[in-house]
């Protein structure tokens, strides 16, 4: 089974704290976890917007050199229409960038790894794991 790490899981895992998120990721096979190019989008501003540039670039590159980032295609496109239209109509809308992430994770029916349940929790069909 694919897991793909939410922006919050990638952070904690550079930062190895909370522990629990590396013991976790370090137990799956890195074949089965994967991050969206919505996620390393948000990483790299991150990155570029912080105070040491090349310090966290660094720690960014050696973090995700492993992990295979998966371009944001039709099929997510797709799921991303159906989310947003659904949120919407139930007056619970949340960030775009989370819906983009949550459609991308349902269009290859990957379990999203994520610390924000509250927001992904509104999503049908979704799996969600918080390794914190």
């Amino acid at each position: 089974m694919k897991h793909m790490l939410d922006t919050n899981m990638c952070i904690y895992l550079r930062k190895n704290n909370p522990e629990s998120v590396a013991r976790k990721f370090h137990a799956l096979n890195i074949d089965d976890v994967v991050i969206s190019s919505i996620v390393f989008s948000e990483l790299v501003y991150g990155v570029h917007n912080s105070q040491h540039f090349e310090k966290n670039m660094a720690s960014l590159k050696k973090l995700i050199t492993p992990i295979a980032i998966l371009p944001y295609d039709e099929a997510a496109a797709h799921h991303y229409g159906e989310i947003r239209s659904y949120l919407k109509k139930a007056g619970t809308p949340i960030g775009q960038a989370d819906i983009m992430i949550a459609a991308h994770a349902l269009s290859i029916n990957a379990t999203l790894v994520t610390n924000n349940m509250k927001e992904f929790s509104r999503i049908k069909h979704l799996r969600c794991e918080n390794w914190t």
